[in-house]
């Protein structure tokens, strides 16, 4: 039985073109309104023990409690010789289960809830059940429930259930072990009644290749089964595969299932030897209660609210922190003093991928069972024997015990932690350094002033395009990535900071005041070992538009176009502590990436964490070869030249030639305006009798004595107002040479009307015109 409350009916989903989510989603209807589709074994038989009948009054007992219009959409699906039934008798061959399981996954059904019912005469015990008939469905769905229905009794038991169907157990207990000593009577018992009255999941649109897996906390995300396979998963993915019983049946029982069980076995192996426990498992949130915390006190801050209200929430949250920071502490404790448990449970799995391959009763009840359960890995699946090789006792698993000291969170906590996480943060995988090495400052979310904070990267909140720019999912090299950081696509820096807990709590709500749409966060700590997750979260705010190269020059442009920003408006609500961390991060990135500037210019990131000498040594030897017009800076898009411009003072290069390279950047882009008018008809830009004869000029430049302003150019063919802008943002670097600019303007625009027709392009015309004039080296006589 699938129930699918998607406004499209089951066979509508199965002929669509299945889309490639990348998120589960956890909205839930009531079951009497979903759509449901009944596939039934009417086979021979079924005429056994009166299955058939039984079939009939479980449908007839779970339409009736449908609503008239989930009732008229019902399907029902007989089973005939090519079909399978999810409702019906116990037994399939091994061969139709994997050729079943295919058939699920091509059709995209295996992201839709599903109940399994088996019906027959109960043996002994529950655990010499055969359940392949259902097996290939529990596996991929990540909402499942797994039923048997006694035909004397009418008796309905729960085997197992996975994600919403949960709810059907109660309250604070776990889903049954179906051990060889189990008997009926300890297995819970349902009514089709209580079942009719739960809420399901809409359905998942998946590809044949793709499961979906649970966090524990309502949300969900979807895996490619090819990247477990080929060891592609991130550790904190890997995290949530192992320590989640749900999420590890349905990667394993769908790699046996599809016949993968040799390359998933070889991934677990790996697994045993990752040094990634630490540092990613999940930090839990019982009930939510700290997320709802969070979204009550973003929800205040985005109205007119009262002071004394914030502090009680405030304080409430430090406390939440403070007790789930212990309760992490001493998980992992509690983990490094007992048993491995990690790889209890990776052999656990193994164990059953044995067991489901077996020629003997390769499909009973026992496979269900949870791997996390203590009875479990005890009774039915002993570990395997621990290998004794070197490189396996070097595994972080095996660890001698550990030193043990406080822990590093700024929340505090007696709980005991090992030497090695000591520097661990709340947001997974990421390390704290020395104290002089990350920010602190106070939270604007839970009022606790700690370290380190979180800048927030949010989603762009228009659809305009840029053209010319990069799509998402391009990965494109882009000629000018320094021009990057003026566009709606890279809008992504959010000007609301917190701490390491709550940006944690934020990230997973997807949002922050002031209606930002949160999409991840860079903790400010510990630049070059947490390096690869700030790029790993520029990335995908930037939706993977650049390739992973260009991705800290872009960030470099996007942080000084945001401090340009934050100080031309008086923004409210703006904290103190941003414009620092603005600058903590311009400084990463300056010092991890190098500048190079023969034939163009060209930043990338450097092997080693420096000083700032590959990138001020590359920016002043850039500058110095634009004096004697070489390089590319003095053709690269003025948006990039400003960012250059801010790099180099901020790294204190010599203002003179700061302010010598500026100097020529605006004559270079008269020139190109010049010659980009002039060349559509070959015509004088200005006048066939000269640039004297052009009214507007000529007012102004009676004779060569007189002054040209940029004012009076403002407006004219040869400067817009874009432009000037930009100059004006370079500050005293453009001011410096207001004065040479203004006397030399008559001369340089009556060489260009010579020069030019003489020219290919504008830097050969810019070149000839200083030959002639040697405005660089009068750039040094009057102003240097």
């Amino acid at each position: 039985m699938a129930a699918s409350p998607d406004e499209s009916d089951p066979e509508t989903i199965i002929s669509k073109d299945l889309s490639q989510p990348t998120s589960a989603p956890s909205a839930l209807v009531p079951f009497q309104q979903a759509r449901t589709c009944f596939a039934i074994d009417v086979s021979t038989s079924t005429s056994r023990a009166q299955i058939l009948p039984q079939e009939l009054y479980a449908v007839e007992k779970l339409c009736q409690d449908l609503h008239p219009q989930a009732r008229e959409e019902v399907r029902v699906l007989p089973w005939s010789g090519t079909a399978h039934p999810i409702v019906g008798p116990s037994y399939v061959e091994e061969a139709e289960v994997a050729k079943f399981a295919s058939g699920i996954a091509d059709q995209g059904l295996h992201g839709t809830a599903c109940v399994v019912i088996m019906f027959g005469i109960p043996p002994y015990a529950p655990s010499l059940l055969n359940v392949s008939v259902g097996t290939a469905v529990f596996a991929a769905s990540p909402n499942c429930l797994f039923l048997f229905h006694n035909v004397f009794t009418g008796d309905l038991y729960i085997l197992q259930c996975k994600g919403s169907f949960k709810s059907l157990l109660r309250a604070g207990s776990e889903n049954p072990n179906v051990l060889p000593n189990t008997m009926w009577h300890e297995l819970p018992r349902i009514s089709y009644e209580k079942l009719s009255q739960i809420q399901v999941p809409k359905p998942i649109k998946l590809t044949s290749e793709q499961v979906a897996l649970s966090d524990g906390d309502g949300d969900g995300m979807i895996i490619d089964m090819n990247d477990i396979y080929s060891d592609r998963l991130d550790p904190s993915t890997v995290s949530r595969i192992l320590t989640n019983d749900d999420n590890l049946k349905t990667v394993v029982m769908s790699a046996s299932t599809r016949r993968r069980q040799s390359e998933f076995n070889s991934w677990l192996e790996k697994q045993k030897h990752a040094d990634w426990y630490n540092d990613t498992i999940v930090r839990l949130d019982p009930g939510d209660a700290t997320s709802a915390l969070v979204e009550r006190l973003i929800n205040l801050l985005d109205r007119h609210h009262s002071q004394a209200e914030k502090e009680i929430l405030q304080a409430t949250l430090r406390n939440k922190h403070k007790t789930n920071w212990n309760r992490f502490l001493s998980s992992l404790g509690n983990n490094r003093e007992s048993e491995p448990v990690v790889n209890t449970v990776i052999c656990s799995a193994q164990d059953r991928m044995d067991s489901m391959n077996s020629s003997k009763y390769p499909y009973d009840a026992s496979i269900l069972s949870p791997f996390h359960s203590t009875a479990t890995t005890r009774t039915l699946l002993p570990p395997r024997p621990i290998p004794q090789s070197d490189d396996f006792r070097r595994s972080t698993l095996f660890r001698p015990p550990p030193v043990y000291r406080r822990g590093a969170c700024d929340f505090g906590g007696s709980a005991r932690q090992s030497s090695k996480d000591h520097t661990m943060c709340y947001t997974p995988e990421y390390h704290r350094g020395l104290p002089r090495k990350e920010l602190s400052g106070l939270c604007q979310v839970c009022g606790k002033s700690s370290r380190p904070m979180a800048l927030l990267l949010k989603k762009r909140n228009t659809d305009r395009h840029t053209e010319g720019f990069p799509p998402p999912q391009a990965r494109a090299n882009y000629a000018y990535p320094l021009a990057t950081g003026n566009v709606p696509e890279t809008d992504i820096i959010s000007t609301f900071i917190c701490c390491d807990p709550c940006s944690y709590f934020i990230k997973k709500i997807g949002r922050a005041p002031y209606g930002e749409q949160i999409s991840g966060a860079i903790l400010i700590t510990n630049w070059p070992q947490n390096l690869d997750l700030f790029l790993a979260a520029l990335d995908s705010a930037l939706e993977h538009r650049f390739s992973q190269g260009l991705l800290l020059p872009i960030f470099l442009a996007i942080l000084y176009t945001t401090r340009h920003r934050v100080q031309s408006d008086n923004r409210p609500g703006l904290s103190p502590i941003f414009g620092r961390v603005l600058e903590w991060l311009i400084d990463g990135v300056e010092r991890t990436i190098s500048v190079s500037f023969d034939p163009e210019l060209t930043l990338q990131r450097t092997i080693a964490w420096n000083n700032n000498a590959s990138f001020k040594t590359g920016l002043r030897l850039a500058l110095e070869h634009t004096c004697m017009l070489q390089g590319s800076i003095l053709t690269y898009p003025l948006e990039g030249f400003l960012m250059l411009v801010l790099a180099a003072e901020n790294n204190q290069c010599d203002l003179v030639l700061i302010n010598k390279v500026v100097y020529l950047r605006f004559l270079y882009c008269l020139t190109r305006r010049f010659y980009e008018c002039r060349v559509p008809t070959q015509q004088p830009l200005l006048s066939a009798e000269g640039i004297e004869s052009v009214p507007w000029f000529a007012e102004e430049t009676a004779a060569s004595s007189n002054p040209v302003s940029v004012s009076f150019l403002l407006g004219r063919p040869l400067l817009d107002a874009e432009s000037l802008s930009l100059f004006e943002r370079m500050g005293e670097s453009f001011r410096a040479s207001e004065k040479l600019r203004e006397d030399y303007m008559w001369a340089f625009l009556k060489d260009l009307e010579q020069l030019a027709p003489t020219c290919a392009d504008p830097v050969a015309c810019f070149r000839l015109v200083e030959a002639r004039r040697g405005f660089a080296r009068d750039f040094v006589k009057n102003v240097g």
